[in-house]
């Protein structure tokens, strides 16, 4: 018995070795490098997000806290916040080496390691999953969630009806996920419409793409325009968020209420009738906000900014050069689009980025630029193998490079930096 324990012991580490490999590689990495030994705690301002629920009222932003407390009711605190959010990461963990080894075990058997090698890569950094125990209890985790998720129900006859729910889901933790995951879902549909070669399942997943959307553009207008009025007033909010634990009201009072440090950030903007006006008031309101911090705080703002920038270029730059050229073949015009739409999210992004977050929040904007990157990147990979033998024979030549070593080493440790 206890042989037959053994053996099948022995059978699985053979069978997930490379999940495993990569869960560790994601712990040492987030405690050695990203956390620098420190334990993983929630912050004030982490901690006020799990101190909300749907008794404050109807919007996004409420949907995490929500979710704790249905979970813990009575016993949410501080302490069970924190042990809920390591294990939401460790969790998050497992999902993506699962996910990562399934795309390395699709892989031929002689690019397995180049394979395992680039999946690594992506995993280190400033600009992968950092943010996630950097900030540990963050909302945005999840959208990694999320993503997993899509990915799991993509290629299942059944699951895939449930992508439009995951579109509504990303929208009710935040409704920036119309410029930060929602791209991601719609383009990787767009591009499993393009290689497939089944026309029933080009009709399914066409469906399930003008349903995501449709839903989508409908509902984000309703939570940017509206969700304020479906909230309780500033002080029963405040009064809540104490009895739940936290006098942190800096992120929600910028978020329902439009107050930061005491200032209305957007005047009158409630009393504006026409939806459409009323949006680019707002969105004239929070660039202006952003460029003020920006300037309170010019060398740190660049610094990031610029900082980041030039240790993301190489891996854009290659990739742009990569759906060039896909964009330039003509046996598909689907496949042309869908590179052009991989492309124009990178000045997308750049640009949404200056705009919104030069000033404070730029890391996150760089994040879901490469996570979006290194998505499209790995799914080409995995559904069209005529692409395969000229990506890994490019990446083994590079690698014998010492350009590789040091850019590896200095993307991997760039996380150090006291401005991160």
């Amino acid at each position: 018995m206890s042989e037959s324990r053994l053996l099948k012991r022995t059978s699985f580490f053979n069978r997930h070795c490379f999940s495993i490999v990569l869960f560790l590689f994601l712990l040492v990495f987030h405690i050695v490098i990203v956390n620098r030994l420190k334990l993983w705690r929630l912050s004030d301002l982490t901690y006020s997000l799990f101190c909300v629920d749907f008794s404050f009222g109807f919007a996004s932003k409420l949907l995490p806290g929500a979710i704790f407390n249905t979970i813990f009711a009575s016993h949410a605190n501080r302490f069970t916040a924190n042990v809920y959010a390591v294990v939401l990461i460790l969790l998050v963990f497992i999902g993506v080496s699962v996910l990562l080894e399934r795309f390395i075990m699709s892989m031929p058997e002689k690019h397995k390691m180049l394979a395992l090698a680039l999946v690594v890569f992506f995993l280190s950094g400033a600009y992968s999953l950092s943010i996630y125990t950097k900030w540990l209890g963050v909302s945005d985790t999840y959208w990694i969630v999320l993503l997993l998720l899509f990915f799991f129900f993509i290629d299942r006859k059944w699951l895939r009806l449930l992508i439009p729910i995951i579109y509504i889901t990303a929208l009710m933790i935040h409704f920036s996920s119309l410029v930060f995951f929602i791209p991601i879902f719609s383009i990787i549909l767009l591009y499993r419409i393009a290689v497939s070669s089944d026309k029933s399942e080009k009709k399914t997943y066409g469906i399930i793409f003008v349903v995501s959307i449709c839903v989508s553009i409908i509902f984000f207008f309703f939570l940017i325009l509206s969700e304020a009025k479906y909230v309780c007033p500033i002080e029963e909010f405040h009064e809540k968020m104490k009895n739940h634990g936290t006098t942190f009201f800096t992120y929600y009072d910028y978020a329902f209420f439009h107050i930061l440090y005491g200032e209305e950030l957007f005047p009158s903007v409630d009393d504006i009738q026409s939806p459409l006006l009323k949006f680019f008031y707002m969105f004239y309101y929070q660039v202006r906000l952003c460029f003020k911090l920006f300037f309170n705080n010019v060398v740190d703002s660049l610094s990031v900014t610029i900082g980041g920038l030039v240790l993301i270029a190489p891996m854009i730059t290659a990739f742009l050069c990569a759906q060039w050229k896909y964009f330039k073949q003509k046996s598909n015009g689907l496949r042309r689009f869908v590179a052009f739409l991989m492309m124009l999210q990178v000045p997308f992004s750049l640009i949404l980025g200056v705009l919104f977050a030069i000033s404070a929040d730029i890391t996150r904007y760089y994040t879901y630029l490469m996570i979006s990157v290194f998505t499209y990147c790995l799914a080409v990979l995995y559904y069209e193998e005529d692409k395969r033998e000229d990506f890994f024979d490019s990446l083994k030549r590079f690698m014998k490079t010492p350009a590789a070593l040091i850019y590896f080493l200095y993307y991997s440790v760039f996380t150090l930096m006291p401005c991160l």
